[in-house]
């Protein structure tokens, strides 16, 4: 078996621009969600699955810095990095295996605790791993966006198709939702600046192969301000959101991070200090 008539002809069309996602350099990507959702769209619950080949640590780096107002040290921090290898495997409506696609990539985390530094890195190296295996499959998983971010069929059409037509198929992608970042794990974009150069004159990677967007209607997405990030800090009801706008300080100018990095450990530190001691006066 391979796939059906309806399911090529899906995978023959153009991304719709709602689901694809831009940092605030102009890179586009999707995100995991969205690749996760479209996997289900067009193979079915249970039609693919995810194998992890291998995950490594490729280092751990403590950190150390002093606070601009007071000079004393801040709390020791970490960088890591991990690598992941993964493997997608598509089937058919019987169980039997269509096709099988393996890629990997590594990920960061930066100026975090222990433990958040492994496992915000680790989650990135998964997540952009399985990303890659399913760009294989076409332009419905980003492989037109490596093109310099084209939202036009890259693929166009196949030699290889069911010979059943494919009649009022319905475009399982028109009506999906704007995508939102999941934080660390969903940034998808050059490290800096030289390396988004040297890329233009390269083959593609994950990080810098999507560019920006060829249709000028497409909406520019406004870039986070450190006013902002605190606001949402200050306003943030739990340690979780907490933890998705730091992956967001990233995006802020290297003077102001350090000041809204060490709000938002403030906060986290209250937030657990408060439910400590709430834990302990229930008891």
């Amino acid at each position: 078996m391979t796939f059906t008539a309806a399911q090529t002809h899906q995978l023959l069309q153009a991304i719709n621009p709602r689901r694809v996602m831009r940092d605030g350099k102009g890179n586009s990507h999707l995100p995991q969600q969205d690749v996760l959702a479209h996997l289900n769209r067009i193979f079915g619950f249970g039609g693919f699955d995810y194998e992890m080949l291998s995950l490594n640590l490729i280092f751990e780096q403590p950190t150390t810095s002093n606070d601009k107002k007071t000079g004393k040290p801040n709390p020791l921090r970490y960088d890591c990095c991990y690598k992941a290898t993964m493997r997608l495997t598509i089937r058919d409506v019987d169980g039997n295996t269509v096709c099988k696609f393996e890629d990997g990539s590594t990920g960061d985390a930066q100026n975090q605790t222990r433990a958040d530094a492994h496992d915000l890195a680790m989650k990135s190296a998964i997540s952009l791993a399985k990303k890659r295996c399913a760009i294989a499959l076409g332009d419905q998983f980003g492989l037109s966006l490596y093109n310099k971010g084209q939202l036009t069929a890259l693929v166009g059409d196949t030699l290889v198709k069911p010979d059943a037509p494919a009649d009022n198929v319905p475009d399982v992608q028109a009506d999906v939702p704007e995508p939102k970042s999941m934080g660390h794990d969903e940034i998808d974009r050059p490290r800096n600046d030289d390396e988004a150069a040297a890329d233009a004159d390269s083959a593609p990677s994950e990080r810098s192969a999507a560019g920006r967007f060829d249709n000028a209607a497409q909406p520019q997405q406004p870039q986070v301000t450190a006013k902002q990030i605190k606001d949402a800090a200050n306003a943030a009801e739990n340690v979780g959101q907490l933890g998705t706008l730091w992956g967001e300080v990233k995006h802020l100018p290297e003077d102001d991070r350090d000041e809204v990095y060490n709000l938002i450990r403030q906060l986290k530190a209250d937030m657990l200090a408060l439910a400590e001691a709430n834990t302990a006066a229930a008891a």
